[in-house]
């Protein structure tokens, strides 16, 4: 379903997602953190280029991008979830994300060599926030419009902020439009969405044989 919004649709560049990713990851590690974060724009401005970087050496659409964001909030409403840093939260997020939304996704050793983290660290990090999230990473296309339309409410309160408004602004808002259309004439052409019959493996539940015999699906695949 995600996956067929990246179809001929126009999208933001890494520019423009990378400053809009640094701008709501940033307010929304402060609510969750409780840390001033915005009185640092050194900090800030590093995040930025953090987010351009990885943004432009992987390549990943605005709806990759929108729903590393929604597991982003969503980890952080988990009870036991763990401040590994801004950027490695968001890194994980996007590296979850890309393995939902597309087909051909990255390699843990990519991820690795793009960042220069030990696979080992980033196979750890994914660990535990997916058990945070209690590996229910699904997303529905209800669930996605309504997401983009918060991202969509943001960006509206954003600009008020600014007599000369970020580039980007304009760019995301386009990209939230055309996916808003395209999810809504699928809603419209289907009752309802339905999610995976439970007997189908999901990527991120790989068979492990147990000693008995059973078979229990509960870890990441690594790649």
């Amino acid at each position: 379903m995600l996956a067929d919004l990246q179809q001929n649709m126009p999208s933001s560049g890494h520019v423009e997602l990378g400053e809009f990713v640094s701008s709501i990851a940033v307010k929304m590690y402060k609510v969750w953190t409780g840390n001033n974060f915005n009185v640092c724009p050194v900090r800030n401005e590093e995040f930025k280029k953090f987010c351009i970087e990885i943004l432009n050496l992987t390549n990943l659409s605005s709806v990759t991008v929108f729903v590393a964001l929604k597991y982003l909030e969503r980890y952080m409403k988990c009870y036991a979830a763990i401040d590994f840093g801004i950027e490695r939260l968001f890194l994980i997020s996007l590296l979850i994300a890309d393995r939902y939304v597309n087909d051909t996704f990255f390699s843990i050793k990519r991820w690795a060599l793009n960042t220069a983290l030990p696979p080992e660290e980033i196979n750890r990090m994914q660990v535990m926030i997916l058990n945070n999230l209690n590996y229910d990473i699904y997303i529905n296309g209800n669930d996605y419009l309504e997401w983009i339309n918060q991202l969509s409410e943001h960006i509206k309160a954003e600009e008020k902020l600014y007599t000369d408004p970020p580039k980007y602004i304009k760019t995301i808002m386009d990209d939230i439009t055309n996916q808003r259309s395209l999810i809504s004439m699928k809603i419209k052409n289907q009752v309802h969405f339905i999610k995976l019959p439970s007997g189908i493996i999901h990527r991120y539940t790989p068979e492990v044989q147990l000693p008995s015999g059973i078979v229990y699906r509960y870890s990441p695949e690594y790649k």
